[in-house]
């Protein structure tokens, strides 16, 4: 079995029972085909040694792009097992580069003595919301401590006293 036959079944499987994208199909090509090249040899017979020697000479990359080449390694000898065109899935033991992933973004005092500020102001004292069903003032939820408020898709959530909602409109306003 030739590696551009089995890379092409392996393609047309991630399209029809998985419903690849067409960028991820063009990107797990390039990444199959890169890396039969680099082993030199049948892609498809490749064992751990070489797979590992393969993913050290990815270490230059990015800890993303790696992670995608080894997760198309992964399936791609996950479905020569399925195959049964190979007994074991080489890429299993191989370690998953570690991606950093971004912190959180969270609110200051001082971004939410602003978000009031601003709410108050385009909003002539009233917060659009609801506390209970009915709109409520902004004082309603200056009572909410710091932890108690979260941002959620343009609003701004705080859980009062009584556990009822407040809800204010908060686009444009950080």
């Amino acid at each position: 079995m030739s590696d551009g036959a089995a890379i092409d079944r392996f393609l047309e499987m991630m399209a029809a029972e998985r419903g690849a994208a067409r960028n991820t199909l063009a990107a797990y090509r390039r990444d199959l085909e890169q890396a039969a090249e680099w082993i030199n040899g049948p892609l498809a017979y490749a064992n751990v040694a070489a797979l590992r020697r393969l993913m050290a000479d990815y270490q230059s990359l990015a800890a993303s792009s790696a992670a995608r080449k080894l997760s198309a390694l992964r399936q791609f000898f996950a479905f020569l097992l399925d195959e049964g065109d190979r007994a074991d899935n080489p890429a299993l033991d191989i370690a998953r580069p570690t991606t950093r992933r971004p912190l959180p973004r969270i609110l200051t005092h001082e971004h939410v003595e602003r978000l009031f500020a601003q709410a108050e102001f385009a909003l002539g004292k009233r917060v659009a919301g609801e506390q209970g069903g009915m709109p409520c003032r902004t004082g309603t939820l200056e009572l909410c401590s710091a932890d108690r408020i979260t941002c959620r898709m343009c609003q701004l959530h705080c859980h009062g006293r009584s556990k009822a909602q407040g809800v204010a409109a908060a686009a444009r306003m950080l």
